[in-house]
């Protein structure tokens, strides 16, 4: 969502930017739901095993979806590798 915003202000739509800037707010919100929600279940023995596997699986799904969501924005190039970089850093944070 960032890059989105950061190419909408490239390409002068500051509501773009605005949006996504509110999006992010909440987006915030969510990790720190989602991240008390894995802190329970790891308490549980097995779940940690599961999760990993969740994980593999649909990791290579959801990189496929942040190249082809970047591609149409040639004016922020690093777009996909930051987005796919700050998805597998929550996800390690969310494990330890």
């Amino acid at each position: 969502m960032r890059k989105l915003g950061e190419a909408g202000r490239h390409n002068g739509d500051t509501l773009l930017g605005m949006l996504t800037d509110s999006q992010l707010l909440d987006a915030a919100r969510h990790r720190r739901w989602a991240t008390a929600l894995v802190k329970m279940t790891l308490e549980k023995s097995g779940n940690a095993e599961a999760i990993r596997q969740w994980i593999a699986k649909w990791e290579p799904l959801a990189d496929k979806a942040i190249d082809a969501f970047c591609a149409v924005m040639p004016e922020v190039p690093d777009a996909a590798a930051n987005a796919k970089s700050a998805t597998r850093d929550f996800r390690c944070l969310l494990m330890l």
